[in-house]
């Protein structure tokens, strides 16, 4: 019979029943009250459990292999965790639970323990933990690992494990010659990541580790071991991103939604590290980290990845300012935004003379690339030149100015000049303010030319329409008094009545007109209303014209819808997609303004209604004074009106239908129930009456 714990622990007894026959260990878990035993085994306080005889009579019990070992190696672990807790650790410590962890993971890969022997099993690894951080012994690691393995394969909790693994990590890393203890707390880490169950939170602490103990090593120039540890972390890092569950990019089994690689967690882990660190294992984290964060995002980049980017490139850091590039000028439209949001910030975290440096790579190489024979700017020259106005614009006037004013000067050459410069051009008017667009004064003396004749022989006429359209946007900027507007309003009235100016231009100088006649407000209600019957007559034929008017007809005050524009907004929004998003955006911009004359505002709200009726969306958050006019009965009306003037304008007959599909199919039915309708809507016509 298995004597009680209490008086096995005497040390006569202890000694005594560790010196057993291996026959009679193996007997003891068939005894009666070995139930019991291990019961007042799991709650022995700490000052008991500090006793080196138990633990040595424990480990001969795992040495002779008892009977149910694994409910043996269940019960010690909250006593080994007490007897840690006083900062006590027995030497037969360590071999017992290193044993009992063995027993517990050969149970758990055979599925033998029950899920309730979970808190168990953390206890069990915590206990490890804590022994491996007081010895720092690598020694001590088998019994750490080994309780790790059992507590992930019956799945425990990762995120309890793994603070202890973190927690382990950080005391190797304080101690430099700890390198062993730092070895064992990555393998416990890369344990717990490689779990099928570990999620993103978890192993997005373990890749920002990695990645900051690599730059953080790599800031200890010429120390050998440093560069080992910098070579060891990368390792680290490159292995949960080519393994860890979390991190694929396919479904990872656990039914949920693939989470974004967490960028801004290891971007903000090695930015304290940057300044001044290049090198090849550092490359290779940041690289990996954004080529995996751009293969699988999905959401619009939170504020602290872009303030992130920027301050890495700033720093220039390996592998940023290449992928800043070709976002730069990529066909991606999201990593364009996200290029667009990093070079606002570039002049804060860069400072505005490096800023400015950046600028003039981006000019010299990406924005100049195709020269002054292009006819226009392709796509990657517009990018570059938006990102490069955004910078600008970010830069304090007193260097944003010169700067300015030196990349623009070639277009006060009269000449031939890069359609690229002018796109840059037209994004530094609209983005730049204040002192800043004393470089500007220049640009307006060039595009101005365009209104003198000799201009269209020195320049040809695609310089013209870069000239034009640099200089609606000038005028939309407020860059002209009143009275130059007036001049340049006569001026435009000429060249739209040249026949020597091809349709292009025209369409362009009208738009200039538009700009002009906005600015001057009520004073040129009566030419724009010109300005919008000309279009209608000599402009219509195009589409980009349409485009034009559509944009100045939704931001002229109300006083300037004359009687012209219902015609234009009613044209517009019956065309084909895309142009009739421009007539929309034309008439909802008509029903928000109060002063708009009564048939405008019946065209525009009928428009409007049409569109949220066929597709079921809201255009705009209409002002209350005509959105509760448009009742659904109202709405109703108006669509039943367009619906007879559509019937009424058909043919009486129709030539013979040539397509093999017939598509008359029922057609005396639907005339017949058509007349129905109708019949009934006279007879509610006249009962009103």
């Amino acid at each position: 019979m298995l004597p009680s714990l209490p008086s096995l622990l005497e040390e006569d007894s202890l000694s005594a029943a560790s010196s057993l026959p291996l026959s009679k260990l193996q007997a003891l878990s068939s005894s009666e009250g070995w139930e019991t035993w291990l019961q007042q085994l799991a709650g022995l306080n700490a000052a008991s459990a500090r006793s080196q005889g138990l633990w040595e009579f424990l480990l001969s019990l795992f040495t002779a292999s008892v009977g149910n070992a694994a409910q043996l190696a269940l019960s010690l672990a909250a006593p080994a965790l007490r007897c840690l807790s006083e900062g006590c650790h027995p030497a037969a410590l360590s071999s017992t639970l290193a044993a009992a962890g063995k027993v517990l993971a050969e149970a758990a890969s055979c599925s033998q323990l029950a899920l309730s022997s979970a808190n168990n099993l953390v206890d069990g690894f915590i206990a490890s933990a804590w022994l491996l951080k007081m010895t720092k012994s690598q020694a001590d690691a088998p019994a750490a690992e080994a309780w790790l393995t059992a507590a992930i394969a019956l799945g425990c909790p990762l995120s309890q494990l793994s603070q202890e693994c973190f927690a382990l990590a950080d005391v190797a890393e304080a101690d430099s010659a700890a390198v062993p203890l730092l070895n064992v707390a990555w393998k416990l880490i890369k344990s717990v990541c490689m779990a099928p169950s570990c999620n993103m939170a978890v192993t997005s602490v373990a890749l920002a580790r990695a990645a900051a103990g690599c730059a953080k090593a790599l800031t200890a120039a010429g120390q050998e071991q440093a560069s080992r540890i910098a070579r060891f972390h990368c390792s680290n890092f490159v292995r949960l991103m080519k393994e860890a569950p979390a991190l694929s990019l396919e479904a990872n089994g656990t039914g949920q939604e693939q989470e974004d690689f967490p960028l801004a967690a290891v971007l903000q882990a090695t930015s304290p590290y940057l300044r001044g660190t290049s090198h090849e294992l550092l490359d290779k984290v940041l690289t990996q980290s954004l080529e995996r964060w751009a293969a699988c995002h999905k959401q619009h980049p939170s504020d602290d990845i872009i303030d992130g980017l920027a301050l890495l490139s700033a720093s220039s850091a390996p592998g940023v300012l290449p992928k800043l590039l070709s976002w730069t000028v990529g066909e991606d439209a999201a990593f364009y935004s996200l290029a667009l949001r990093i070079h606002q910030l570039l002049p804060s975290r860069m400072g505005a003379e490096r800023a400015l440096s950046w600028a003039q790579l981006l000019f010299d190489r990406l924005l100049l690339a195709r020269g002054v024979e292009a006819a226009e700017a392709g796509r990657a020259e517009c990018q570059a030149a938006s990102c490069i106005a955004v910078l600008i614009a970010a830069c304090p006037a007193e260097c944003a100015a010169p700067w300015v004013q030196h990349a623009l000067s070639p277009l006060s050459v009269r000449g031939k000049s890069s359609p690229a410069l002018w796109t840059l051009a037209r994004r530094l008017c609209r983005a730049l303010s204040g002192q800043s667009r004393g470089g500007l004064a220049q640009v307006a003396a060039a595009a101005e030319e365009v209104l003198r004749p000799e201009t269209f022989a020195a320049c040809g006429w695609h310089g013209c329409l870069q000239r034009l359209r640099c200089l609606a946007v000038l005028v939309r900027s407020g860059e002209f008094g009143q009275e130059k507007l007036k001049e340049m309003a006569g001026e435009l009235q000429i060249l739209l009545g040249s026949d020597r100016v091809p349709l292009q231009g025209r369409i362009e100088a009208w738009a200039v007109h538009g700009e002009c006649c906005i600015e001057l407000g009520e004073n040129a209600a009566k030419d724009f209303s010109v300005s919008v019957r000309y279009a209608i007559k000599h402009l219509a034929s195009v589409d980009a014209a349409g485009a034009r008017v559509a944009s100045v007809v939704s931001r002229v005050p109300g006083t300037h819808l004359t009687s012209a524009v219902p015609n234009v907004i009613k044209g517009l929004c019956c065309m084909d997609w895309p142009l009739r998003a421009v007539g929309l955006s034309a008439a909802a911009a008509a029903t928000a303004r109060q002063d708009a004359p009564a048939d405008v505002h019946e065209i525009a709200c009928s428009a409007v209604s049409a569109f949220e009726q066929e597709h079921g969306v809201v255009v705009s958050d209409r002002p209350s004074g005509w959105m509760a006019e448009n009742s659904s009965a109202v709405a109703y009306r108006r669509k039943r009106r367009r619906l007879l003037e559509s019937l009424t304008t058909l043919p009486e007959t129709f030539t013979p239908c040539t397509e093999t599909e017939d598509v008359e199919d029922n057609l005396p039915e639907l005339c017949a129930a058509a007349r129905a309708k109708i019949d009934m809507w006279l007879s509610e016509q006249s009962g009103g009456a």
